[in-house]
């Protein structure tokens, strides 16, 4: 065999190497792979936690603004649409339905996820004591805040895993996710004080200053006006009606 083959071989052998190299490493954290309870506990809550948020949050989007869904809606296209701010009179503002929103989210997503992420340690004790390993654990605490484009799950729980003479303790196992729950709610809430203040808002104005936010209102033939708050950068959307300051038909 030539100088010439036998270079071509090693390349060859070297880039398969190489190859599997890089597809091991992209196997094991690609978006989804299995996490080892016993190796990282950390990230087996975080990734089960990861995805409890996700669905939550979806769930608030499906529902514009809700966990569950509301009884003071209307019916627009099909789709039901939460009044956050309604009057019956006519001439008059409307009245806030919602004046705590964001906070209510926040506890709704809390308490959810409270119970969801004891659903994750359960499987983490399960398997952790079925590979051989005692574990002591205490008390989950959770905290749900946003941050900016962030949902974070703050999440406390002291654990100390054993085996024979190994001993490891951990106890942050929190988890952030991107979300534009916060920007689509708060905008929400500032579109609904102009309605009720001022029985009207201009959506253009606003979103000269605030870019990253898209919204566009429509008006039904009973004077309901629809909003849709959409952030941008994800292409998520809210929806919720109002309905302020009618007139008397024909007027």
């Amino acid at each position: 065999m030539s100088k010439k083959a036998q270079v071509m071989i090693f390349v060859v052998i070297a880039l398969m190497i190489v190859v599997i190299i890089l597809a091991f490493f992209l196997f094991q954290n690609r978006p989804g792979a299995k996490v080892s309870a016993t190796e990282d506990p950390q990230a087996f809550i975080r990734s089960c936690v990861e995805k409890q948020v996700i669905d939550i949050e979806k769930q608030i989007l499906e529902n514009n603004g809700y966990l569950g869904v509301t009884k003071n809606y209307m019916l627009y296209y099909g789709n039901r649409v939460p009044y956050l701010c309604r009057s019956s009179e006519f001439y008059t503002p409307c009245m806030n339905q919602e004046p705590m929103l964001i906070e209510k989210i926040r506890k709704e997503i809390d308490t959810k996820i409270t119970a969801e992420s004891e659903k994750c340690f359960d499987s983490l004790i399960k398997e952790v004591k079925r590979k051989g390993y005692s574990i002591v654990s205490n008390k989950t605490e959770v905290e749900i805040r946003f941050e900016g484009n962030n949902l974070i799950a703050d999440i406390n729980k002291p654990l100390v895993i054993k085996k024979e003479k190994e001993i490891k303790s951990y106890q942050n196992f929190g988890t952030i996710i991107q979300s534009p729950l916060y920007l689509l709610i708060t905008t929400s809430q500032r579109i609904v004080d102009y309605e009720s203040a001022l029985c009207e808002f201009n959506n253009i104005n606003w979103m000269l200053y605030f870019k990253e936010v898209g919204i566009k209102r429509f008006v039904t033939s009973d004077g309901t006006k629809v909003y849709e708050v959409r952030d941008k950068a994800s292409d998520k959307k809210i929806n919720f009606a109002v309905r302020s300051c009618l007139l008397p038909a024909g007027i």
